[in-house]
């Protein structure tokens, strides 16, 4: 890689050669750390906005009299983690203050949250900051940085965004790479400059291997938070899409014995719902090295905590793969009842369950536009009122292929 610097005889144009070439590792990195910033704040964005809104199930659940207590659901041999209602509730407000406080803050505050988990990060605005002042009670980039910092990941560098998510991402003893890629010093002086240029250029060697390493993991890191998000927005959409139904019920009924099968059963998947993305809100999407040498040679990045990513990703398709069985389901009892055309709240149905198994641009471009004809000639309120927000999701996660 750095033959044509080495086969160089003259150490100015070895030192230009190496600089040059630093230059771009210096670009490279930045380019991959800002890619991977983006979609961490949005996924810490993602998951603190629909914790926020917890409390609204929290308190419409809380109504139902005589409902039963809702353990461990499992669903094709997948258990679905419960969760207690005061647990939801304060997670619920912690997230709704952090959200706050998000509107004024710089790039790579919502990531820093994002692979800290969000629950976590909802809990520690209950905690009290290094001054000594309760965080909850701080506003704005104060809030924000103090909660990162009760995290352990510091506050972040005024300007935010690129390197700044610093230890919280890449780990204490790999911050060298963010504070010394642009300390080789590429200087030359009289009787001494071939061996500067060997200086230069060995400096040069040793970080770009340590760049290299760097931008993998980032690259790894920005996958990883892509497909968790995906998914996240899918569920985030059908919650929305199933709460309406669901307060509609309690508002009208809130005797639990006496509900249909069918009330019975959207009570079950709001609770299956909330408790898978809750799980999912809950995941360290970086793990800390153990390490605490911040030596350039003791170089240890933080662990991509994959497998319980992947495995909070499968609770989440397994419901989502539950709830498009049963409108499925459904929609053959109605087809088996009457010859009828369908209604414009059964076609509405039959489209939430055509986009659970969306899976590329095209297949989105499709299901948007057949949203747009149902909603250009229906006269239900409900579907006035609920499709223009799908077809934002929709669009937002076509984005992303």
């Amino acid at each position: 890689m750095f033959g044509s610097i080495l086969g160089v005889k003259t150490a100015h144009d070895r030192i230009n050669i190496a600089q040059e070439r630093h230059e771009r590792n210096q670009r490279y990195l930045e380019d991959c750390s800002n890619k991977c910033c983006v979609i961490l704040d949005k996924l810490g964005v993602n998951e603190l906005t629909i914790l926020s809104e917890f409390k609204n199930f929290a308190d419409t659940f809380e109504q139902i009299h005589n409902r039963p207590e809702f353990d461990t659901i499992e669903v094709n041999k997948v258990k679905i983690p419960s969760f207690k209602v005061q647990e939801l509730k304060l997670v619920s407000l912690g997230a709704t203050t952090l959200v706050s406080g998000l509107s004024s803050a710089v790039a790579g505050v919502a990531a820093g949250m994002a692979v800290s988990g969000a629950t976590t990060a909802a809990v520690a605005t209950f905690g009290v900051a290094s001054t000594g002042v309760a965080i909850k009670s701080l506003s704005g980039a104060a809030l924000t940085n103090a909660t990162l910092a009760y995290l352990g990941g510091g506050s972040l560098a005024a300007g935010g965004g690129g390197m700044a998510l610093g230890a919280t991402v890449l780990g204490a003893s790999s911050l060298g790479v963010a504070l010394i890629i642009g300390a080789v010093v590429f200087s030359i002086m009289g009787a001494k400059a071939q061996q500067n240029a060997d200086e230069v250029v060995d400096q040069v060697l040793s970080m770009e291997k340590k760049i290299g390493e760097t931008a993998n993991y980032l690259k790894e890191l920005t996958e990883t938070a892509e497909t968790f998000n995906q998914t996240l927005v899918t569920l985030t959409d059908l919650y929305h899409q199933q709460f309406k139904l669901f307060k509609e019920l309690v508002d009208r009924n809130n005797q639990w014995d006496t509900y249909t099968e069918q009330e019975m059963l959207l009570v079950e998947n709001m609770v299956l719902i909330v408790g898978v993305i809750f799980a999912m809100c809950n995941v360290q999407l970086v793990l800390k090295s153990e390490s605490s040498n911040s030596k350039q040679e003791d170089y240890d990045l933080n662990t991509i905590n994959k497998q319980e990513a992947q495995a909070a990703e499968q609770q989440g398709k397994e419901v989502l793969a539950k709830f498009d069985s049963e409108v499925d389901a459904v929609a053959c009892q109605q087809d088996e009842r009457t010859s009828k055309p369908l209604s414009d709240i059964e076609q509405w149905q039959k489209l939430l369950g055509e986009y659970i198994n969306l899976n590329s641009r095209a297949d989105y471009e499709r299901h948007i536009e057949k949203c747009r004809e149902l909603l250009g000639r229906t006269k239900e309120p409900l579907i006035k009122e609920t499709m223009p927000d799908h077809i934002k999701s929709c669009k937002d996660i076509m984005r992303l292929y």
